[in-house]
Parts: structure tokens; sequence; C-alpha cells
């Protein structure tokens, strides 16, 4: 692969850094000859002149024209302050010799930062381009309270931001001490701690896809976390020939990074889903999954585990208890958003999108059978759901807690204390405020925390994606 072959333009809307090129030869290209005497401000060729940047900008570069027919085959990544991230590309035709090529900017944290380029192709990776630098300088009025959420019954929880500028994510966990382990689009598992985005990430999932800004990463933490430190992470991979695998992968968190990193699951995929995994370990101790499906005829059919719930054993066995000799549960789950044991009762109850077209939740009984589902009166999107267990907020205990992403609203679902196997009531929070929600967890403070899935969405605001946070309102 050939690397850099000249720094382009910086653009007006977009921050274009490099030219990209991957073909026979393996010899870097020379670097651009350095201009005489000092460098131009804000040029980016050295540290002493960095673009200033906002954080929303684009990332663009030019691809060899005669690489063209193998341009979707490769994946491009960025490498900040020599951290790896996985960058979401499209390319389009630029003049008859090169082809030009666009992704957001990588996540940054306040200050300078080196970026880098590279492209991977057939499992090989490029050499990095020259480096251009940039300055992300501190938001004015980042991490404000917004407002303050009355629910029907009354109760008034405040709604505010606690981090900005994420890369859509798809998943989130949060440790007993209050770290929050964030699953983004990238690849890259970030960990929020004592307020703010730890610049290296805790995992670089360099093999892992995404479909049109949507991050396709769930992860759950061990029962036994605090004692153990194992995380597991669902998602869909790349292999180096290409092909598409739902895999999933047990790792041990140390100081604030994942490694020992052990593959439990992998199971061949024809297509992507629109819709992230989704992993948690039951009461009974055993990690229960669930794959999206790309279509119906998938979900019936024995042969794969996309549609399925799955039920496996910490280490990726199948339990002896199972239905079956085999890891699935229950069929027929095309494309889960959420699942979650309610307190009390132990039910497993699952949020989804039906044959039907509609947005429904229902539980599965002790054998694993399908109940009655019943469907919302509007559009959900399940995308993460959380039963409230926690004693901070006495009003919340036992309801369900479901992320909406098509529906832009956090959705509360009561049921009733007679017979909880019946939905009382749901009300929708939040609705249109934040965009998409994508995952909703219950935090060891008690209070709930959210993130949207807003990147490449003409609706983005300026500082998407975000970590929300609802807690108790000030009286």
């Amino acid at each position: 692969m050939q690397p850099v072959q000249r720094l382009a333009t910086i653009l007006v809307t977009a921050i274009s850094l490099v030219s990209l090129a991957c073909g026979s030869q393996s010899t870097p290209a020379p670097a651009p000859a350095p201009a005489p005497g000092p460098t131009p401000p804000g040029t980016g060729l050295s540290p002493d002149s960095p673009i200033s940047v906002a954080g929303t900008e684009r990332i663009g570069w030019d691809q060899a024209a005669s690489d063209l027919t193998q341009a979707s085959g490769y994946q491009y990544n960025a490498y900040v302050d020599d951290v790896p991230a996985i960058l979401d590309a499209a390319c389009q035709t630029g003049t008859a010799s090169t082809f030009s090529c666009a992704a957001r900017l990588p996540h940054l944290q306040t200050g300078l930062h080196k970026l880098e380029l590279t492209a991977t192709g057939n499992g090989v990776e490029s050499p990095r381009s020259s480096p251009i630098y940039v300055t992300l300088a501190a938001a004015a009025a980042t991490k404000a309270i917004p407002g303050v959420v009355t629910t029907v019954d009354g109760t008034r929880r405040a709604i505010d931001i606690v981090e900005t500028g994420l890369d859509a994510p798809s998943a989130l966990a949060m440790t007993g001490d209050g770290r929050i382990f964030i699953a983004q689009s990238s690849g890259i598992v970030s960990v929020w701690r004592g307020g703010r985005v730890l610049a290296a990430p805790a995992l670089v999932l360099r093999d892992s896809q995404r479909l049109a800004g949507i991050g396709l990463i769930g992860m759950t933490l061990d029962p036994q976390f605090e004692k153990n430190g194992r995380v597991y992470v669902a998602y869909v991979a790349r292999r180096a020939d290409g092909s598409l695998v739902n895999r999933i992968m047990r790792f041990r968190e140390l100081g604030d990074v994942f490694g020992e990193a052990v593959v439990l699951l992998e199971d061949d995929i024809a297509a992507l889903a629109p819709q992230p995994a989704r992993i948690r370990f039951g009461p009974d101790q055993k990690l229960y999954a669930a794959f999206p499906a790309a279509d119906w005829p998938t979900v019936d059919s024995y042969s794969s585990y996309a549609g399925k719930i799955l039920r496996l054993n910490d280490d990726g066995t199948t339990p002896r208890d199972n239905p079956r000799t085999s890891p699935i549960v229950s069929m027929g789950h095309a494309a889960t958003g959420g699942l979650g044991w309610q307190p009390g009762s132990g039910r497993l109850w699952l949020a989804e999108h039906d044959r039907q077209g509609r947005d429904v939740l229902g539980f599965l009984s002790p054998a694993f059978q399908d109940s009655m589902a019943t469907a919302f009166d509007s559009i959900v999107g399940a995308s993460g759901t959380a039963f409230y267990s926690a004693t901070a907020f006495a009003a919340f205990a036992n309801d369900m807690f479901i992320a909406g992403a098509a529906g832009q609203q956090l959705r509360r679902v009561h049921f009733s204390p007679a017979d909880t196997t019946r939905i009382a009531s749901s009300e929708r929070l939040l609705e249109g405020q934040f965009g998409r929600f994508s995952d909703v967890i219950v935090g060891a403070d008690g209070s709930l925390y959210l993130c949207t899935s807003n990147k490449g969405l003409s609706s983005a605001a300026p500082d998407d994606d975000r970590l929300l946070r609802l807690s108790a309102a000030k009286p």
C-alpha cells in the first residue's frame, strides 16, 4: 500500500487531511517539502500551527482513482495521538485521477491533537499518513442542565448533559464505582470517569461494523464484575476475507483497559441488520444475547443465531438445562431492542418490532414460551431497556424504561401491582428533545443514564452525541 501523496486543502466546512492510495507499492511516498520560513498559522502542518476545530467537522482525503473498484472494501482508520479509531467513510468520484472520501472527525478531548490516517484492505494496513494537527477549544456552555422532567404521577427529575461529542454510542455499562463504559459506532469503548471521557479507550474493536451511523455493539458486565472484572461484548465483525459474523467476546477490565480477549461465540451472517445486538446476564447467572436479523426467513431458521434469544454459560458453552442442545431458547425475534428481568417476578421481558411492523412488549415464560405481546400506542423503536430496581426514586420502583430510537423518546412502562404480567400504563418522556436514544441504564447512584445516536442525521445537534443523566430535581 502506498500512503500519503500530498496534504490537501483546508476546506470551509470540512477538514481535508491527506491523500491515501492502496496499490502495489509499499514504500512511503516522500513527505511534502516544508514551506520556507515559519509555518503559517492554522495550517495544521506542525504542532505550532494547529487548525482550530469545534469537533463537528469532517475529514476529507483523496483515494487514487485506480483503486475505485476496491474502495468499498477498504476500512479507513484515524489515529488520534497514536490511538486508533475506525472511520465511517464515504467516497465518491472526485477528479479523473482521484476519488474523494470523507468521514466524521473522531471524538476529541479539549486541547491539541495529532491526526493520522491509514487504509486497511485484505487484512493489510497501510503506513500512516503525514500528521495534521488540530486543537479543540473547551466548550463555553457544555454539560448544562437543560431542564426538569415531570412525569404523569408528579415526579420531578432533572435532565442534564454529562458528556458530548460521542460517536453514535450503542451501549452503556456502569460499574459499582460510578464509571461508565460507552461502546461507540467507531468500535471504540470509552471510559467516562470523574465527569469526563478518558482520552485513552478501554477497547478498540478494529473489525467492528456500523450501518448508516448506527453502532452495532452490545455490552454488559459480569454479575461478579467487582471481583472478576469481566466484560462481555456482542457485535458484528468483518473477517479479513470480508465475511460478516455475529460475535460475542469476553474481556477482563483492569485499570480502565479491556484485556484477555476470549471469543465465546461466532455465527456467520449474510447482511447487517440496522440494530445493535443486546446482551445481558439473567438472575440465573446465564448470559442472554439477541442478535437482530436482516430478514424474516433467517428468523425462522435454526441455521442462524440471528433473530433468536440465546442462553449461554459465562464461558460460551450451552447450559445443560436449555430446552435443546443449542444456545437458542426462543425464535422469531428479528428486532429485539432490549431485554430485561422484572424485579420480583423474574420474568424476561422483550421490547421488539414484530412481524406486523408494530413496536411491542412481551415476556417469555420460564419454559421460554412466548406470551401475548402488547403493542405500543405509537412508534418507539426500542434500542435498550432497563428495569428500575434501585431505591433512590420510589415512584419508579419496578418500572421499565425503554430507550426509543425511531420514536426519539424514553418510554416509561408501569405494571399493575395486582398482576405484574399486565401493563397498567406507559408514558413518553423527553420526546423529540434529544433525538434518537440508543441505550438506557440504571446507575449506581439510582439515576438513569441515556445515550443518543444522532451522528450522521441532518437533525444532529452540534454537540451530538450525548450522555444524559435523569436524576433528582432540586426543590
